[in-house]
């Protein structure tokens, strides 16, 4: 059952309006986290879930340096928060030397702690904190875009290739 919190506010051009403050289903984590691989599929990034956050920083050193030469090509970051109801992961300014460098790499990798996934953008607005870097993007899949004439181009706003890398807050044991 999907729970509703409606603040009211008084607002003197429009007068009383509800905004809502909470919107949470309290799913599970693991419902949480199967709709979270089925945006991001959706999307047309790519998927990966490794058991701890070694497995997958190992993974991402395997891409970046794959032929023993760093590819500049590919830029990671580790995301602040996720959405499960978008495959978006928020990333802070904080997180590159630029603003503008997850625009601009062909690949971007981003890694997201399971637990950092919330259910919905409202969840994610009450968690993330604007002061905090000044600039956070949530980045959802591959850059694509389409005109009228329906030519689809990749690559046009932000990068070609997009895989987000989901690890567990702490290591599993067998």
């Amino acid at each position: 059952m999907m729970k509703l919190k409606y603040n009211k506010h008084s607002d003197p051009d429009f007068g009383c309006r509800y905004i809502i403050s909470d919107y949470s289903q309290n799913l599970s984590e693991e419902v949480v986290l199967a709709i979270f691989e089925q945006k991001v599929k959706e999307s047309g990034a790519e998927y990966l879930i490794c058991g701890c956050k070694d497995e997958a920083y190992s993974y991402v050193n395997s891409v970046l340096y794959g032929n023993g030469r760093r590819n500049n090509c590919i830029i990671t970051a580790e995301g602040s928060c996720a959405v499960a109801e978008n495959g978006g992961v928020w990333i802070n300014a904080s997180a590159f030397e630029t603003r503008i460098t997850p625009f601009f790499a062909e690949e971007l990798i981003l890694l997201i702690r399971q637990d950092l996934i919330v259910e919905n953008m409202h969840i994610l607005y009450s968690k993330i904190d604007p002061t905090e870097s000044g600039l956070g993007v949530l980045i959802s899949g591959p850059s694509k875009t389409a005109d009228i004439e329906q030519c689809l181009v990749y690559g046009a706003h932000g990068a070609i290739k997009h895989t987000v890398v989901v690890y567990k807050s702490t290591p599993t044991t067998f």
